[in-house]
């Protein structure tokens, strides 16, 4: 188990991420609990897309930014990581819940770096991974 505001606190002050856009997602309330204004922005938004072209434009401002889902939102992940990545050279951080145990095998035929967060995640963490967040591993 991992406490949301630690990690949170390990993304915002050890890694310096302090932009978050997203479309709402039940299975990472602990995480929208544990933010504050004072050391990050979070931007809700209507549809994945739009929260992954609101990241891409953070990063090439400079921003280290992630996107926050469920599952549904994949897909596009793996398109724009991947697009982005190939024009800038840039990527951004995305935290995905999900339970479905099929996303890891789609992302590792895509060759994208993805880990299941556990406590050992400060360990497993590289700049623009995939984290996805099983149910239940927030205390």
């Amino acid at each position: 188990m991992v406490k949301a505001k630690d990690f949170l606190s390990y993304l915002c002050e050890k890694r310096d991420y302090r932009y978050f856009a997203g479309v709402v997602c039940p299975g990472l309330l602990p995480l929208y609990d544990n933010m504050s204004s004072e050391f990050m922005h979070y931007i809700p938004v209507v549809n994945e897309r739009v929260a992954i072209g609101m990241a891409i434009g953070a990063s090439v401002a400079g921003l280290k930014s992630s996107v926050l889902f469920g599952d549904y939102g994949v897909f596009d992940i793996i398109k724009f990581k991947t697009i982005f990545y190939n024009i800038y050279r840039k990527s951004f951080l995305s935290i995905i819940h999900t339970d479905n145990i099929q996303i890891g095998k789609e992302l590792k035929h895509y060759g994208l770096d993805f880990f299941i967060l556990d406590k050992n995640f400060e360990k497993k963490f590289k700049e623009d991974s995939i984290i996805i967040v099983r149910s239940g591993v927030f205390e």
